[in-house]
């Protein structure tokens, strides 16, 4: 591939940019401003289609592996269980989510320090109900958080983010305890946000802790009583107790 330098420009009040598909980019603000960006509706069959192109030129580029596999796995995810058996005796929606799985497993390989792409890996791992690998791969993207791959300079509230998407991950796989002190450890960390509390009382009821469960989500409503997202739970975490 070409290796042409990048196009630089200052978009001023009223410019309208457009990036074509798969354009790489990166925005710097000067000064205080305002910004209003969009999307294109884009089908599983568009993205793979996109990223194939990218991977035929770079088999190596991240954003490719990650695209492709985001597109394999909506598609195996769309596919109904058990459907299109085939001579091995493997239906059509594991073989797809199989694939997915693989280009996961690829970009971790070459960004192992990234751990969103470990989480990608792990999600589609639960849709093919590989419970253990799942787990460890929660605990090695809470690895990659303090490997050293992973840049010097990332913002704390990056960090946070990343380790309470770690916590709540080690929730659906069943980590329920590692989960409640990771996300105690964040909350202590880096400040109190529903997000994070959320995963706390999830874990605590995954542990049969209901009272401590109901305790912290009262608390929490205390904190943030308009919080829709909040008061949704809450009424979830009633109805399972």
């Amino acid at each position: 591939m070409k290796k042409d330098k990048p196009l630089e420009f200052v978009q001023k009040a009223g410019d309208v940019v457009y990036l074509p598909s798969n354009w790489k980019h990166a925005t710097l603000n000067l000064g205080e401003a305002i910004g209003v960006g969009g999307q294109a509706a884009y089908s599983s069959a568009e993205r793979e289609k996109d990223c194939l192109k990218v991977l035929e030129h770079n088999p190596h580029d991240i954003d490719g592996l990650r695209g492709y596999g985001l597109s394999l796995a909506h598609q195996g995810i769309s596919e109904p269980e058990g459907g299109g058996l085939g001579e091995d005796g493997i239906d059509k929606r594991t073989k797809i989510l199989r694939k997915s799985a693989d280009q996961f497993y690829k970009a971790v390989s070459l960004q192992p320090g990234d751990p969103e792409l470990v989480l990608l890996l792990g999600e589609v791992l639960l849709h093919l109900n590989e419970i253990k690998a799942a787990r460890d791969v929660a605990h090695h993207a809470l690895e990659a958080l303090n490997s050293t791959y992973l840049p010097n300079d990332v913002p704390a509230s990056t960090l946070v983010a990343a380790r309470t998407n770690i916590a709540r991950f080690m929730t659906n796989t069943g980590l329920h305890g590692e989960a409640e002190k990771l996300i105690r450890e964040v909350l202590n960390d880096g400040g109190i946000f529903v997000e994070a509390l959320i995963v706390l009382c999830t874990a605590l009821a995954g542990q049969g802790k209901w009272k401590d469960a109901v305790f912290e989500i009262d608390e929490a409503l205390k904190r943030f009583p308009h919080s829709s997202e909040l008061n949704d739970f809450t009424k979830w975490l009633r109805k399972q107790k």
